[in-house]
């Protein structure tokens, strides 16, 4: 897979999560629902590591673009 067509994939994956969290949010609000308002908690966590990591790894490949700069061992 390409790199713009992973971005695409991550970013868009990212999008779904929060998608997600806003409406477990929004349900947590209406209902008075305190469980219901720790798992959107931990989704938008987990949802903002993931845009995290895919950031992090976008960056990483314009100077790296093998994932490392050592030397491969023999």
């Amino acid at each position: 897979m390409d790199r713009k067509a992973q971005w695409v994939r991550d970013a868009s994956v990212t999008a779904v999560d929060l998608v997600v969290t806003a409406a477990l949010l929004t349900g947590a609000a209406l209902l008075h629902a305190r469980w219901l308002a720790a798992v959107g908690v931990l989704w938008a966590l987990l949802t903002l590591r993931q845009g995290y990591l895919a950031a992090r790894v976008r960056g990483r490949r314009a100077w790296a673009p093998y994932g490392t700069r050592h030397r491969p061992r023999r």
